[in-house]
């Protein structure tokens, strides 16, 4: 379930002149949380993370939004006990992707809070 962030009356429109529901005006419009009854979810994301964003290419900008330097959707899954050692967790993240039902697939904002968790990045060259 998702709700806008605030009325969509003139006076609040978008400065680009483009629609709430563009890609570059989303993320400021539309919140996606995560329901209390998904507590101690798994939570699984993926997307891109600017180390700089003043350096990345306009494309790269573009998707993680303005005056943001990341861009992540989240795999909302089944509560599930899990291995918490750094070893399984290449094993967990596929076992999880794989044979757990995913609820839903949403936006992981700046507002996001998670209690516990681990972590992968992948820094990609180019």
């Amino acid at each position: 379930r998702s709700n806008l962030k605030r009325p969509p009356i003139v006076e609040n429109r978008p400065v680009d002149g483009k629609e709430i529901f563009a890609p570059e005006n989303f993320a400021e419009w539309v919140n996606f949380p995560l329901e209390p009854g998904e507590n101690d979810h798994i939570v699984v994301s993926t997307g891109l993370v600017v180390r700089d964003r003043d350096k990345a290419s306009m494309q790269v900008q573009k998707l993680v939004g303005p005056g943001k330097n990341f861009h992540l959707h989240a795999g909302v899954f089944a509560k599930e006990p899990l291995s918490k050692k750094i070893e399984s967790f290449e094993q967990e993240l596929i076992r999880v992707t794989t044979e757990l039902p995913v609820y839903k697939v949403q936006h992981v904002l700046g507002q996001s809070q998670f209690s516990m968790g681990m972590a992968g990045i992948i820094e990609l060259r180019g």
